[in-house]
């Protein structure tokens, strides 16, 4: 989903009945707080109107018509939340870097299964510092939902 701010969009990713529902897989860990943050972050958007885009790979770009919406709507700053933290928000966050986005990432607003004998919370942790590292600012769910509501990402 992209909720367009003025220059801002909000990016929710791969937030879905299976990663909480415990049928295909168990249920993502920490899914209230991330449900909770990706709800606040889209009311703090919500008012500037939605556009829904498929994503059929790891990042939202790749064979997607995200670039160009975000283009077609004067975009300069992504917001992101969802799942998962090292694939398809690392993957976005980069590939929004890359592309010359200023990336807000919120560092409590994606969220992953332990993997490879890390905790979940390590994963995500590591997300932050990577992303962080490579110019995106990280930032709790509540100070992005802030300045959306005020209108300034600057």
């Amino acid at each position: 989903m992209v909720t367009n701010m003025s220059t801002t969009a909000l990016l929710v990713i791969d937030i879905q009945r299976g990663a909480f529902d415990g049928v295909r897989c168990p249920p993502i860990n920490g899914s209230t707080e991330l449900v909770a943050n990706a709800l606040l972050l889209i009311a703090a958007a919500r008012g500037a109107g939605e556009t829904f885009i498929k994503k059929y790979a790891s990042s939202a770009f790749e064979n997607t018509l995200l670039g160009e919406t975000l283009k077609r709507l004067k975009i300069n700053d992504v917001i992101l939340c969802g799942l998962q933290s090292e694939f398809c928000v690392r993957n976005t966050g980069n590939a929004a870097i890359d592309r010359g986005y200023n990336v807000r990432l919120a560092q409590d607003g994606h969220g992953t299964w332990p993997s490879g004998g890390q905790s979940s919370e390590v994963i995500s942790e590591n997300v932050n510092k990577e992303l962080a590292a490579r110019g995106a600012m990280v930032a709790s769910t509540a100070d992005l939902a802030a300045m959306l509501r005020a209108g300034r990402m600057n």
